[in-house]
C-alpha cells in the first residue's frame, strides 16, 4: 500500500502594482469551484454549505467593497487536477 500525504490546507496572498491600480490574487489548494456554481459566487446569501451552516456572504460583502472603491474582483478555478487553485483578483485604484 503507498503512504498518500495527507492533505495540508494552505492559502497564498500575492500583490502587483499595474499602473495605476494594486492586484491582489488569492490561491488555494482545496477542492476547486464548480462551473455550475462560479458565476453565483459573489451573490448575496450564496453557499454551498448546509443550510445553517453560513449565510453566504462573505464574497458577496468582498464585492460590494471592492466595487465602492471602483475595483474589480472575479474568480476562477483550476479544478481538482491541480488540488485546485481558486483566484480572486481585486484590483483596487492604487
Amino acid at each position: 500500500m503507498h503512504d498518500v500525504p495527507e492533505y495540508q490546507p494552505q492559502v497564498s496572498v500575492g500583490t502587483k502594482k499595474k499602473g495605476n491600480q494594486v492586484e491582489i490574487r488569492v490561491k488555494d489548494k482545496g477542492n476547486g469551484i464548480q462551473k455550475k456554481v462560479i458565476d453565483k459566487i459573489f451573490q448575496p446569501f450564496f453557499t454551498t454549505k448546509p443550510t445553517g451552516q453560513g449565510p453566504g456572504l462573505g464574497l458577496s460583502l468582498a464585492y460590494d467593497i471592492v466595487k465602492a472603491h471602483g475595483g474589480e474582483i472575479s474568480a476562477g478555478s483550476c479544478g481538482k487536477l491541480n488540488r485546485s487553485k481558486a483566484r480572486d483578483q481585486n484590483l483596487l485604484p492604487h
